[in-house]
């Protein structure tokens, strides 16, 4: 009733965090949840949440930018690659 059938490969989008090639949308969108359940589990071990969840946010800021550079210079490499 609410779904449609797909009928082809071709219709399918991708979903929230990947498109349908495998590339992310939104590096961000993955690495700030994984950040702030870190940071929550800093918090709770620290007896205050906030600066966890602080942490967690910087942590998963920083990791989104660490995984979109990485995927960035292995992307460079398969061009230089192809083009050999």
């Amino acid at each position: 009733m609410f779904f449609r059938k797909i009928k082809n490969e071709s219709e399918r989008k991708g979903g929230l965090f990947f498109r349908k090639n495998n590339q992310e949308v939104n590096p961000l969108s993955y690495g700030i949840p994984i950040g702030i359940a870190i940071g929550c589990g800093i918090g709770v071990t620290l007896h205050n949440l906030a600066i966890g969840i602080g942490v967690g946010v910087a942590i998963g800021v920083a990791f989104s930018t660490l995984r979109k550079n990485k995927s960035q210079d292995n992307k460079d490499t398969k061009d230089k690659d192809q083009s050999l």
